[in-house]
């Protein structure tokens, strides 16, 4: 699927095998715990390398597909605004990925 045909609104709730990533990225982040774009946006790149199998390549694929969708990854100083935290408090949370912890599921 190319990076253009996904063109189109995306919420913090879309689920990731709808985007514009190679089945590699997309099972290594499904084996991860990732299923929405929600789940990734609250991760730092620093994150995303440290899981098994992703490498430079795997994280500028993330960070071009989240681009599209007009979102990047948690930067490492970042914070929430009221209205980024509400909005992500309305999401459903996965269950199987906290990324806080700052390392992936082992």
């Amino acid at each position: 699927m190319s990076i253009a045909r996904t063109k189109y609104a995306y919420g913090l709730n879309t689920r990731l095998d709808t985007l514009a990533l190679t089945p590699r990225t997309r099972n290594l982040l499904k084996t991860e715990g990732f299923m929405r774009v929600a789940d990734l946006v609250r991760i730092t790149s620093a994150q995303l390398l440290l899981m098994k199998g992703v490498g430079p390549g795997t994280l500028a694929e993330v960070r071009e597909v989240l681009t599209v969708c007009g979102l990047a990854l948690r930067e490492p100083r970042d914070e929430l605004t009221d209205d980024d935290a509400r909005r992500l408090r309305m999401q459903p949370e996965s269950t199987s990925h906290r990324p806080e912890s700052g390392v992936a599921n082992p």
